[in-house]
């Protein structure tokens, strides 16, 4: 079994030596066969010039760039477009959840699931993060029937039959309501695992105050247009 941990990156020169370095560290000591991808979402820092320079020395590092900002949906596009491996976890770099939980997924995988999602059950973010992704949560299960916890993880592990079935997505910096959409429509069967959390250590979230009634007005027309995907109870 091979196993693909791809890394969403836009802007994340503090972070990504660090992420990526914890990151080998963490698939070594699991002892299976793997490959990173690190997709860049057109940085206008050296991002991309930092994970290349750090697969010269680590063969299994792997660099896809976006040459324009596609959005955060389309990085997880491209990751499952580029994995190899048959279990692809999509992971945000900057540093907040770890590659050494990657064995709580597998288990759920060995288990049955086809889809995971990773739980922030104690969160370590701003204000404005939580208060978003509460939201996003209660919206969703109002909206979408999402059943879980934390629809908007950035911890998330399928299987390589998952990943093969996207063809495109809605354009916008949110993937885990589509993934359950998408896994609703096809029968996939989701589960989710408690991960660690940690602070930010660098870089900016894409989240800030002034922006919140355009963020909140975006979420609900993209939860509103997912809502028509699914099928009648």
């Amino acid at each position: 079994m091979k196993l693909t941990i791809a890394y969403t990156a836009r802007n994340e020169a503090d972070l990504i030596l660090t992420t990526l370095s914890d990151a080998v560290r963490d698939m070594e000591a699991l002892a299976l066969p793997y490959e990173i991808i690190v997709v860049d979402n057109a940085s206008t820092d050296n991002t991309a010039a930092l994970v290349k320079q750090f697969a010269v020395n680590h063969e299994h590092v792997i660099l896809i760039q976006h040459h324009q900002n596609l959005g955060y949906a389309h990085s997880n596009l491209t990751a499952y477009k580029n994995a190899t491996g048959d279990i692809i976890a999509v992971v945000d770099s900057d540093g907040q959840q770890v590659v050494r939980d990657m064995p709580k997924f597998l288990a759920k995988i060995d288990g049955g699931a086809d889809v995971v999602y990773g739980w922030r059950k104690q969160r370590n973010d701003p204000t404005l993060r939580k208060i978003i992704s509460f939201g996003l949560n209660v919206s969703a299960k109002r909206m979408l029937r999402w059943k879980l916890h934390d629809i908007n993880c950035g911890f998330r592990v399928v299987t390589s039959r998952v990943a093969r079935s996207f063809t495109d997505v809605v354009p916008v910096n949110y993937f885990g309501p589509e993934l359950w959409v998408h896994s609703v429509q096809n029968g996939f069967v989701v589960d989710e695992v408690i991960v660690e959390h940690f602070e930010r250590k660098g870089g900016t979230s894409i989240h800030v105050p002034w922006r919140l009634p355009v963020t909140i007005k975006q979420a609900y027309a993209y939860l509103n247009l997912l809502k028509k995907r699914l099928p009648a109870e």
